[in-house]
C-alpha cells in the first residue's frame, strides 16, 4: 500500500488508515504491509479490499504470538511493520501495535482468540470466570500449592452465613484449620473502622455491614462468591492500637499470605472508600475500539467483524496498591490473585496469568519474581526428612542466583514505593524477607543477607545533586532505621541492586544486629547494628566537584593530575558541598570489576570516621584499569568496624 492510499483512505474516514498513517514517519516510496507476530503453528489471513477508496487494499496476516512470561499464553496481537522498497523490504520497522478482539457469536471468534476486557466486574460472568480459573488450578497446576485447609490467623472476619443481610463479626481462632481468604488493599489514610483494644469485644459480636467502608465490602462479597467463610482484613483482625499485637501479628504475615485459599487484590482502588466492584471505563487506556471486517479463511465466504485498538496500553506500575511499600510483599507472597486493576478483573497462580479479556502482551502488568513452588516443597520435604530439628537446612545452592535475584528485582521495586510511616522501611518487605530465609537457611542483616554479603553491600542510588542535574533526591532520615550500610538508611526511589550474587573480597569478622522486637526477626533492628569487615583499605580524597551523578577520588597526597577513581554518593549531603572543599574518606575494596575489554578493576565502599576504628557508609566506588596499580600500592589488609 502506498502512502497515497493510505492518506486517502484516512481523510475519508477510515480509522484502520488514521492508526497505521499516526505510527509512520514516512518517506518517498515506502510501502506498508500489516502483519502479527510470527507463530508456530497458527496462521490466519484477512483481506480488507475497498478500505477508504476503490483501489486500495490492506493484506493483514494474522498469527497467534506467545508471551513468554510466567504463565505464558498465546494471544492474537497486531503490529504494523513498513518495508522500505530501496532497503530489499529488510528489516521491518514496527511502527504500531494494536489491540485485536472479536465477539463471542461472531463468526469471527473462531479464528481469533481475543476478547475485549469485560468491564462489568460484579457480574455473574465475571464471578463466574474467577471460580473457573480457580478450579483449573486445582486441577491442573502442578506448580501451584494444593487447595488444601490452613491454620487460620489468630483473627479472620467470620461472613457466614451468606446471607448478605447478616452482619460479618471478627472470630477469635482456636487454631483450627479452614480455608480463608486475605485482601490487599490501600488504606488511604485514617480507618474509619478498625479493632482495637476498646473495640475488639463489639466487633466479636458483630459489625453492621453498612458501617463497613466500600472496599471492604466488596471484598465480603467476592469471598462469598468464591465460597469461602472466612477473610483476613489487616484493620480489623490485627489490633490497631496495640504495639505488642501488631509486631505479633506482623511476624505471622509471610504464613498468613502464603497459606491463604487466594489473596483479593484491590488494585483500582487509591481508599478504602472507594471499592473496586465498580464496572470499568477502561480506565487508563488510550485509543478507542473500532471494527473493521474479517474475511474467515476456509469458510466460503463467511465475514465477521474484528475489533481493533492501537496505543492500547495499560500500566500496571500506575495503579494505586502499586504505589504502597506495604503492598509488595501481598503481591509476591499468595499462591493465587484476584486482581481488580483499572481495566479488567485478572488472575494470577505460580501455574498462569489470565484476565476477563484483553491482550495480555499490550497490557504492561508487573513481572514479579515468585519463588517457585516447586523449590518451596524441595525444601520443605528435607527440613521434614531431618532427625535432628535443630540441624541446619540444607540450601538451594544451584538454585540461589536466580533466587537472590528474585531479592533484588523485589528491592528495586520496593525502593520505588511509598511508605506513609518512615520507620517501616524495613517491617514492610519482612514477611518476603521472612520467606526468602525458610528457603535458603540464609543469616538476614538488616536487609542484607550473610552468604552473599559481598553483592549484599553493593547496593547504590541514583542521587540528585542539588545543582539542578538529574537524579533522585535521597537523604538519610533523621531519627535511625538502619545502619548505614543497609539500603534501609536510606531514603530514593531509585537504589540498584547487584544482581549476582557472590560473597565478595572481604572477610566479615562479626555482626552485632538485633531486631527491635523478638516477635519481628526481620523487621526493625535496634540502634547500634554494625558489621565488623576484613579487606583491603586505603583513605584517599573526595573534592568538591560533580560528574554525571558522581565525585571524583583523589590521592590525598597526590595533585588533581591524580585521580583514582570515582564515588557514587549516598546522599549529596554527606559529601563536600562549597568549592574547594575536601575530605579525606576510606576506601575498602569488596568486588573486583570486570570491564568488557578485558581490563579489570575494583569496586568497594567509601567511609568515613565517626570515632576510632568506626566508621559509616556514604557511597560506593570503582577504580578502572590504569589505576588499579596505583590503588593497590598505597592499600593494606585492615579491619573496620561499619555501623
Amino acid at each position: 500500500m502506498a502512502r497515497n492510499a493510505l492518506v486517502g483512505g484516512a481523510l475519508a474516514g477510515c480509522r484502520l488508515c488514521n492508526a497505521i498513517l499516526t505510527g509512520l514517519r514516512w518517506g518517498s516510496g515506502d510501502t506498508v504491509h500489516m502483519e502479527l507476530e510470527p507463530s508456530r503453528d497458527k496462521y490466519l489471513e484477512c483481506v480488507l479490499d475497498g478500505v477508504g477508496e476503490e483501489d486500495m487494499s490492506v493484506e493483514l496476516n494474522l498469527r497467534m504470538a506467545y508471551v513468554a512470561r510466567e504463565g505464558g499464553e498465546w494471544c492474537d496481537v497486531a503490529k504494523v511493520l513498513v518495508w522500505k522498497e530501496d532497503e530489499g523490504g529488510f528489516p521491518p520497522q514496527v511502527v504500531l501495535e494494536m489491540e485485536v478482539a472479536a465477539e463471542d457469536g461472531d463468526h469471527a471468534a473462531k479464528h481469533i482468540s481475543g476478547r475485549r476486557a469485560n468491564p462489568a466486574v460484579s457480574s455473574e460472568e465475571s464471578f463466574s470466570k474467577a471460580r473457573m480459573w480457580m478450579e483449573d488450578c486445582t486441577a491442573t497446576h502442578a506448580s501451584c500449592p494444593k487447595l488444601g485447609s490452613a491454620r487460620l490467623p489468630t483473627r479472620v472476619l467470620d461472613i457466614e452465613p451468606l446471607d448478605r443481610h447478616e452482619n460479618p463479626r471478627v472470630y477469635i481462632t482456636r487454631g483450627e484449620s479452614a480455608r480463608y481468604v486475605a485482601l490487599s488493599y490501600c488504606w488511604g489514610g485514617p480507618q474509619p473502622l478498625t479493632s482495637t483494644t476498646a473495640t475488639i469485644d463489639s466487633n466479636v459480636r458483630g459489625i453492621a455491614l453498612k458501617s463497613l467502608p466500600q472496599t471492604l465490602k466488596d471484598a465480603i462479597t467476592v469471598t462469598r462468591k468464591m465460597g469461602c467463610r472466612y477473610l483476613w482484613i489487616d484493620a480489623l483482625c490485627i489490633l490497631q492500637d496495640s504495639d505488642d499485637d501488631k509486631s505479633r501479628e506482623i511476624g505471622q504475615m509471610a504464613r498468613i499470605y502464603r497459606d491463604s485459599y487466594c489473596t483479593i487484590s484491590a488494585a483500582s482502588a487509591k481508599a478504602v472508600k472507594d471499592g473496586f466492584l465498580q464496572d470499568r471505563p477502561y480506565l487508563g487506556i488510550k485509543g478507542d475500539w473500532f471494527t473493521v471486517p474479517y474475511c474467515c479463511p476456509d469458510s466460503g465466504g463467511l465475514v465477521g467483524a474484528m475489533h481493533l485498538r492501537s496505543e492500547a496500553r495499560y500500566e500496571a506500575t500506575k495503579e494505586p496498591i502499586n504505589q504502597r511499600a506495604w503492598t509488595l510483599q501481598e503481591h509476591l507472597l499468595p499462591p493465587r490473585l484476584l486482581i481488580y486493576d483499572s481495566y479488567r478483573l485478572r488472575w494470577e497462580c505460580q501455574g498462569k496469568r489470565a484476565s476477563d479479556g484483553g491482550a495480555p502482551n499490550l497490557l504492561r502488568t508487573l513481572d514479579f519474581g515468585r519463588i517457585p513452588q516447586s523449590l518451596r516443597e524441595k525444601v520443605l520435604a528435607a527440613r521434614s526428612a531431618r532427625r535432628d530439628e535443630q540441624q541446619p537446612l540444607p540450601h538451594p545452592s544451584s538454585d540461589e542466583p536466580s533466587l537472590f535475584r528474585c531479592w533484588a528485582r523485589t528491592l528495586e521495586n520496593y525502593a520505588r514505593r511509598q511508605l506513609s510511616v518512615a520507620a517501616d522501611k524495613l517491617p514492610a518487605v519482612s514477611a518476603f524477607a521472612q520467606d526468602y530465609a525458610d528457603i535458603t537457611g540464609d543469616k538476614y542483616l538488616a536487609g542484607l543477607w550473610q552468604r552473599h554479603l559481598g553483592s549484599s553491600l553493593m547496593w547504590a542510588c541514583q542521587v540528585h545533586d542539588g545543582f539542578g542535574r538529574k537524579g533522585e533526591k535521597s537523604s538519610r532520615p533523621a531519627a535511625y532505621r538502619a545502619p548505614s550500610w543497609s539500603w534501609a538508611s536510606i531514603d530514593n526511589r531509585k537504589i540498584f541492586v547487584e544482581q549476582v550474587p557472590y560473597p565478595g573480597d572481604v572477610e566479615l569478622v562479626r555482626y552485632n544486629v538485633e531486631p527491635l522486637s523478638l516477635l519481628v526477626p526481620f523487621g526493625a533492628v535496634a540502634c547500634g547494628a554494625s558489621v565488623t569487615l576484613r579487606g583491603l583499605c586505603r583513605d584517599v580524597a573526595v573534592r568538591f566537584g560533580w560528574r554525571g551523578g558522581y565525585v571524583d577520588l583523589w590521592d590525598p597526597a597526590g595533585d588533581r593530575a591524580d585521580k583514582l577513581g570515582q564515588c557514587a554518593p549516598d546522599s549529596p549531603d554527606e559529601l563536600p558541598r562549597e568549592q574547594g572543599g575536601e575530605e579525606v574518606v576510606r576506601c575498602l575494596a569488596v568486588a573486583p570489576t570486570a570491564i568488557n575489554d578485558g581490563s579489570k578493576g575494583v569496586r568497594g565502599l567509601v567511609l568515613r570516621s565517626v570515632g576510632t576504628d568506626r566508621f559509616s557508609r556514604v557511597g560506593t566506588f570503582s577504580v578502572l584499569d590504569r589505576r588499579l596499580k596505583t590503588w593497590l600500592s598505597s592499600a593494606s589488609r585492615e579491619t573496620v568496624v561499619i555501623i
